[in-house]
C-alpha cells in the first residue's frame, strides 16, 4: 500500500544513508531492544513480555533526560499510558486502549543499525480475552538521529472481518513526564496555530505540538499525520500528559456532531497507517517542528515519484477500500482523471499506465480505484457499492489534491468502460467528461452472447445477480439495475465518448452493438441508429454504405475512426480496430471537456 511495506528499507536505498558518529544503533537486551544516538541511550523498546502490550520506554532528550512517563509509577493515573504506544479500543469491541485484549509480540527484525536511519520491524498479534488472533500488526519504524521516528503500521485480517469502533481512546500515542503536562509547564499548540488542550483535542491538524520543563529545561514531542491516511487522525491530547491521534473516532472526538464512523477491514485485508513522533529540545520554535514536519513528508514520499498506493474508507459499508493515486504538486487547480479497471481488472492493473503517465506529464491528479475488484460477485459488477466507491476516490482526491471540480473525468475500458458508462448514468454531476472504450452495456444481453459464444462471463454474470435472467422476477431487476442502459437517459447531463473497434465482438468479446445502442440511449430520436443499421455493423464488421464518410483524427493513430457521429453532448466512434483503448485519443478528447452550466442545471432541475 502506498509502498508502505518495505517503505523503510527504500528509504535506506534512495536517501543517502548516513553512517557518521549521529549513527543510530539498535542493540538486544535479553527480550528487548536498545536504540541509542551518537552512543547515548535513547529508549528501550519493550517487547511487552511482561506486560499487556509492546512499546518503547524511558524516552531520552538528546541530554539524556528522560522525558516520557516512568511506568505504573505509585499512585499514578491511567496505568495502561505506557511510553510510546499503539494501541485503540473496540477492535470488535475489545478495548485494547484499556488493555482488556493483549498485543503479543511475535519477533523483531533489526533490519539496519549503525545507520541514520536504524530501522525495526515488529510483528504483533492482537488478541481476545481468550488468547485467539482478532488482528495480525506488522509495523516498520525508521529512527533518525535527530529523534524523528516514523512508523508504518499494517493491520492484515484472517479468514473473519475486523471492525474498528468509534472511540476517542486510541491510537498513537505518548504519555509524557508529569513536569512536561499542561496542568504543570506544559505549551500546546497545532499546525492551524490553535492552542491548549481543550483547543486542539478532537482537531484535525497536520502536526501537534506538545513541550514543556524537566528540572527547569524546556523539551518538546510532536506528532506528525500522513496525508494519505485513509482519514485524516484526531488528537487525544490531555491537560495531564496523554498525546496521541487517532483516525477512529469521528462521533467521539467531535462530541456526537458527527455520526460515529466505524471501520471494517473484510477478511483476508489489510490497513495502513503512517505516522511520525518527534522529540526536540525547546519548544515548538526552537524544535523547528514545522521544518521536520516537512523533512517528514519527504522522507514518506514514494521513491519512484509515480502512483502510490492509498487507502480510503466507503462510506457505503465503512470497509477499507484500496486505490492507487498520483498528486502533482501544484498550487493552482488542476484536472482529475479517474481511470477503471476492465472486467476481471483491480486496482493494480496497468492497462491505463499510458493514461497515468499522460496525466504526470501534464499535471493532472490521477486515481485508479479497486470498486470491489473483478466483476464476480455481487458486491462488484455494478452494485450500489461500486457506485459509491467510485465516487468516494473523487471525494479523496479532492481532498488530498488541488482539484478543478469543472475537470474531473472519468476514463475505462471493458468492464471499466461498463463501470464508467452506469457512473455517467448514476452520478452525472461529478463528470465534465466520460470516456468509454467498448463497454457492456446491458448485462442481459451480453449474459447471452457469452453463453452462446462459450465465453466464462456469463457465469461470473449470473453469480452477481443472483442466476440467470430468467431465475425470477428479482433476478431480472437486478441484471437491469446493474445495467448502464438502465440509467444513460441521465447521462444526457454530461459529455460523453463512446469508443468501440468495429471487429470487437468478432475478435473481442463484446459486440459493437452495445457501444452503438448506449448511444441512442443518450442521442435525440432523429439521431439515433436503426436496429437495422446496428445488426449490420455487429455481422459485417463494416460500416453500411449510407454512413461512410471520411474521418482522419491523427489521435487515433493507425487505428482511424470508420464511423462517427456526434449528438448533443455524446459522440460514437467505432475505429479500425477490436478490444482496445486507445490513450492518446481518450486523453486527447478528455482534455477539451469542461462542465456544461446548461447540462449542469439539467441535473439540478
Amino acid at each position: 500500500m502506498r509502498t508502505l511495506i518495505g517503505w523503510c528499507s527504500a528509504l535506506l536505498l534512495n536517501f543517502s544513508v548516513s553512517t557518521s558518529s549521529l549513527a543510530v544503533d539498535i542493540g538486544q537486551q535479553g527480550d528487548n531492544f536498545l536504540v541509542s544516538i551518537d552512543g547515548q541511550e535513547f529508549a528501550l523498546y519493550d517487547t511487552g513480555k511482561d506486560n499487556a502490550r509492546p512499546f518503547f520506554r524511558n524516552v531520552r532528550a538528546a541530554d539524556g533526560t528522560i522525558v516520557s512517563r516512568p511506568i505504573s509509577p505509585p499512585g499514578g493515573d491511567h496505568p495502561h499510558h505506557t511510553g510510546i504506544w499503539v494501541a485503540v479500543d473496540k477492535v470488535n469491541d475489545i478495548k485494547f486502549w484499556a488493555q482488556e485484549g493483549r498485543i503479543k509480540n511475535r519477533a523483531v527484525e533489526v533490519v539496519e543499525t549503525g545507520s541514520n536511519p536504524a530501522v525495526l520491524k515488529v510483528k504483533n498479534d492482537w488478541l481476545n480475552p481468550n488468547g485467539e488472533v482478532v488482528l495480525k500488526e506488522r509495523t516498520t519504524i525508521c529512527i533518525f538521529e535527530n529523534r524523528l521516528l516514523i512508523y508504518d503500521i499494517r493491520f492484515t485480517t484472517g479468514e473473519e472481518p475486523v471492525t474498528f469502533g468509534d472511540t476517542e481512546e486510541g491510537f498513537f500515542a505518548f504519555r509524557m513526564a508529569d513536569s512536561i503536562r499542561e496542568e504543570a509547564t506544559g505549551e500546546i499548540v497545532n499546525a492551524d496555530g490553535l492552542k491548549t488542550a481543550k483547543g486542539c483535542w478532537g482537531r484535525q491538524s497536520n502536526w501537534v505540538d506538545y513541550s514543556g520543563q524537566v528540572e527547569g529545561r524546556k523539551y518538546g514531542v510532536a506528532i506528525f499525520d500522513h496525508p494519505l491516511n485513509f482519514r485524516p487522525g484526531r488528537y487525544h491530547v490531555r491537560d495531564y500528559g496523554l498525546f496521541a491521534i487517532n483516525p477512529f473516532g469521528e462521533h467521539d472526538y467531535t462530541e456526537g456532531k458527527l455520526p460515529a464512523q466505524p471501520v471494517t477491514l473484510p477478511a483476508e485485508s489489510s490497513l495502513e497507517l503512517q505516522y511520525g513522533m518527534y522529540f526536540h529540545p525547546g519548544d515548538v520554535d526552537a524544535g523547528n517542528v514545522a521544518r521536520v514536519y516537512q523533512d517528514f513528508l519527504r522522507k514518506t514520499e514514494s521513491p519512484t515519484k509515480g502512483q502510490q498506493e492509498i487507502q480510503y474508507r466507503s462510506s457505503a459499508d465503512g470497509t477499507v477500500q484500496p486505490a492507487m493515486f498520483y498528486a502533482p504538486k501544484r498550487d493552482q487547480k488542476v484536472p482529475l482523471l479517474v481511470a477503471l479497471h476492465t472486467w476481471s481488472g483491480d486496482y493494480k492493473q496497468d492497462d491505463h499506465e499510458e493514461c497515468l503517465q499522460w496525466c504526470i506529464e501534464k499535471g493532472w491528479v490521477y486515481i485508479h480505484p479497486n470498486f470491489r475488484g473483478p466483476n464476480r460477485n455481487p458486491a462488484a459488477t455494478g452494485s450500489e457499492l461500486v457506485i459509491q466507491d467510485i465516487e468516494d476516490t473523487v471525494t479523496f482526491a479532492s481532498q488530498h489534491a488541488n482539484v478543478d471540480p469543472s475537470r474531473v473525468y472519468l476514463v475505462g475500458t471493458s468492464g471499466g468502460g461498463y463501470a464508467a458508462l452506469l457512473m455517467a448514468g448514476r452520478r452525472p454531476e461529478l463528470w465534465a467528461g466520460v470516456s468509454a472504450w467498448v463497454p457492456i452495456v446491458d448485462l442481459e444481453s451480453w449474459y447471452y452472447e457469452n453463453k452462446a459464444d462459450g465465453d466464462k462471463h456469463w457465469r461470473e454474470i449470473a453469480n452477481s445477480c443472483g442466476g440467470p435472467p430468467d431465475a425470477s422476477k428479482k433476478v431480472k431487476e437486478q441484471y437491469a439495475k446493474r445495467s448502464p442502459i438502465t440509467w444513460l437517459k441521465n447521462a444526457r447531463a454530461v459529455n460523453v465518448d463512446i469508443n468501440a473497434g468495429i471487429r470487437d465482438g468478432h475478435v473481442g468479446s463484446v459486440p459493437v452493438s452495445h457501444s452503438l445502442r448506449a448511444f441512442n440511449k443518450i442521442a435525440n430520436e432523429p439521431d439515433r441508429l436503426s436496429e437495422e443499421e446496428i445488426a449490420y455493423f455487429v455481422q459485417e464488421a463494416q460500416v453500411p454504405d449510407h454512413l461512410m464518410y471520411e474521418i482522419t483524427d491523427p489521435s487515433y493513430g493507425d487505428k482511424q475512426p470508420l464511423f462517427r457521429r456526434q449528438a448533443q453532448n455524446v459522440r460514437i466512434t467505432l475505429f479500425d480496430g477490436g478490444h482496445e483503448l486507445i490513450p492518446q485519443a481518450a486523453m486527447n478528447w478528455l482534455e477539451h471537456q469542461r462542465q456544461v452550466e446548461s447540462l449542469q442545471q439539467e441535473i439540478a432541475n
